[in-house]
């Protein structure tokens, strides 16, 4: 299946180097290889393949390349406007723009909603503001610890446990 999509791709078809990404980053008739994937995803968002600026915004994310994820956020953010909006708040990569992090975390919030109803919940502000905070809580402990581990890689013990610690501490390490 796979060369038929990068015939496809190497034609020129946009749909054709979106299906070559996909096929990469999942290992579909292929080994995985997201970096691979990356590239046939930038060629078809470059070819007009706007749907991909979310999932090219969640690669650079969990590749820590924080500012290339707000780039393709900027473009059309889907479901990851918490991410996006953590980004903007916390400057990581870019300028603090804590006007857009707000429009973000509120288009979340009602992503949350949303789903909320789909499942029979009625939402109300506590449950909304305990799963959003508990959320993006999460996402800034997980940073902290990749931090860390980065830290601990580079052999800066210091920088290390201090980092840690704001990711909440040997509760942490004892979890790991």
């Amino acid at each position: 299946i796979l060369e038929y999509y990068k015939a496809s791709a190497e034609a020129g078809y946009p749909l054709g180097m979106y299906n070559v990404a996909r096929c990469y980053i999942n290992g579909l008739g292929n080994y995985v290889d997201r970096n691979l994937g990356w590239e046939w995803m930038r060629k078809a968002a470059d070819a007009g393949i706007n749907s991909v600026f979310d999932k090219l915004g969640c690669l650079a994310y969990d590749r820590q390349e924080y500012a290339e994820a707000a780039r393709w956020w900027s473009k059309g953010v889907g479901r990851n406007k918490d991410k996006y909006g953590e980004i903007l708040f916390d400057g990581l990569g870019v300028e603090h723009d804590y006007v857009k992090a707000l429009e973000c975390y509120k288009g979340f919030a009602s992503d949350i909603f949303d789903l909320m109803r789909q499942m029979g919940i009625e939402p109300s502000q506590e449950k909304a503001k305990r799963i959003v905070s508990k959320i993006i809580a999460e996402r800034r402990q997980e940073r902290l610890i990749q931090a860390a581990n980065d830290a601990l890689c580079d052999e800066d013990y210091e920088k290390c446990i201090e980092l840690y610690d704001k990711a909440g501490g040997i509760e942490v390490l004892s979890e790991a």
